[in-house]
């Protein structure tokens, strides 16, 4: 993993655990080309940090869900 891949992770980490007090969030990804392996762990880990820590988590690779509608979903 590179080092801005630790930070992006270190960020979502610290972001989880203060959401955890909220009900959801949405995880968005996206690839052109090249589709990592780690991909599908990764919602996996994130799904796993939601059920422990009490709040709903949405994955998703469409980057039409972010509209104002669709937000308003997510804390």
């Amino acid at each position: 993993m590179t080092k801005k891949n630790n930070l992006i992770l270190l960020f979502l980490f610290t972001s989880f655990q203060v959401l955890a007090q909220q009900n959801s969030v949405l995880v968005f990804s996206k690839t052109a080309g090249f589709r990592h392996a780690s991909i599908k762990e990764g919602r996996a880990y994130f799904d796993s940090l939601g059920k422990a820590s009490g709040f709903k988590v949405v994955s998703t690779e469409n980057s039409e869900d972010f509209n104002e509608d669709n937000l308003k979903k997510f804390n």
